[in-house]
């Protein structure tokens, strides 16, 4: 009687070669996708770095001496550590505590810094890239955001008259903020106030002189801002960095009192 051999010849050649060779594309697959992932997460641990400052909880006159419970912890963006170095930051303040005494008056809220103390240390090195420039501008105060705090990202829109009407269109997008100001004003007869608020941006030169040529078309140079995710590039209505080009054609032309 007859007998059968039921096993399977072996896979040729070719076969497992495709076989390994899809084994291996998987594996670099799922390598690239940990080796990114572990990359956001640093870019995003780096981002959210900070550096200790102290604001004051009352008012101080030129001689008072300042204890622990005097001050409470302020958190900077670590990135603007250099542009904040006229700042009293971390555990430089136990010099504070121990040796010296208000040079001027200090009022309520502000923060420690060493000119209070006749030290007067000056911001004499920027941490600004050498191919970007430091850019004042103003906002709105009816729509600019409460929180808005150094090393946020904001998109930029201003409003234009255009063909009669006005549109309000994004000039730019996804911008670091780099200080925050406020400045409220008094009318001569009292009455009235006014707030100004200004932010210092970081911008390629290129993108600060046009901004400025964008601020001299306007009738009033105020812009309006969103704060955005520092951190993530989704979203993006630009598709090119700089200024919004339908922007720098409105700005290119005359003004619409000059038409």
């Amino acid at each position: 009687m007859s007998q059968f051999n039921m096993t399977q010849p072996p896979a040729p050649p070719g076969r497992r070669g495709d076989m390994q060779l899809i084994i291996i594309a998987m594996v670099l697959g799922v390598l690239a996708v940990v080796l990114t992932n572990v990359l956001i997460i640093r870019i995003r641990a780096a981002e959210s770095e900070t550096i200790t400052l102290y604001r004051l909880k009352s008012r101080f006159e030129a001689g008072d001496k300042l204890r622990a419970k005097d001050v409470e912890e302020v958190a900077f963006p670590a990135k603007f550590k250099d542009a904040a170095s006229y700042w009293i930051q971390g555990d430089e303040i136990g010099q504070v505590y121990k040796d010296l005494k208000f040079y001027r008056p200090a009022g309520t809220n502000e923060i420690l810094s060493w000119a209070m103390f006749g030290k007067g240390r000056a911001p004499n090195t920027l941490d600004i890239p050498p191919d970007k420039r430091w850019k004042t501008v103003a906002v709105n105060t009816r729509t600019a955001p409460g929180i808005l705090q150094p090393g946020h990202a904001v998109d930029i829109y201003a409003t234009f008259r255009v063909g009669g009407a006005y549109r309000t269109l994004l000039v730019l997008e996804n911008v670091d903020v780099a200080a925050v100001g406020n400045r409220t004003e008094a009318s001569e007869t009292g009455g009235r106030r006014s707030n100004d608020r200004k932010i210092i941006v970081e911008l390629t030169t290129q993108e600060a002189t046009e901004l400025m040529t964008v601020e001299h078309y306007l009738d009033k140079p105020e812009f309006d801002i969103l704060i955005r995710n520092a951190g993530s590039l989704k979203g993006l209505q630009l598709t090119d960095d700089g200024i919004n080009p339908e922007v720098l054609d409105i700005v290119s032309g005359p003004r619409p009192d000059e038409r």
